[in-house]
């Protein structure tokens, strides 16, 4: 079974299968980043995070594997006003040339080699 097909299904149902509210570490943390502007979000599934940060002033993009999270996203960023790039992409083959000044992730579900490989591109 594909990451899609895994992450699709987890995200299919009605609700929010993280719920909406940002992962609190994250949000913890956001004084150590306030003069920051670009923000990437790895593996950011429904966009709880994403979200958060572009509420909070941040121009964010987000990318996931899942389509159908990266749906509710979209949707959800437009019921607020809100402007989120989004990708949808296995991470394994990430590429960019775009610069970010903040870059989060958190409950990243890859195999550790390929996290360690992620890691280092970043």
């Amino acid at each position: 079974m594909s990451q899609q097909i895994f992450w699709n299904g987890k995200f299919s149902k009605a609700d929010y299968f993280y719920g909406t509210k940002a992962n609190e570490f994250l949000a913890s943390k956001i004084k150590l980043i306030k003069n920051k502007k670009k923000l990437l979000c790895l593996g950011e599934g429904e966009g709880r995070n994403a979200i958060f940060f572009a509420k909070n002033g941040f121009e964010v993009s987000a990318i996931d594997t899942s389509d159908v999270g990266l749906s509710k996203l979209e949707l959800r960023s437009k019921e607020e006003n809100l402007n989120v790039k989004t990708f949808c992409m296995d991470l394994n083959h990430w590429e960019t040339s775009e610069k970010y000044d903040v870059i989060v992730a958190s409950y990243l579900h890859m195999f550790k080699e390929e996290r360690e490989k992620l890691f280092r591109k970043i």
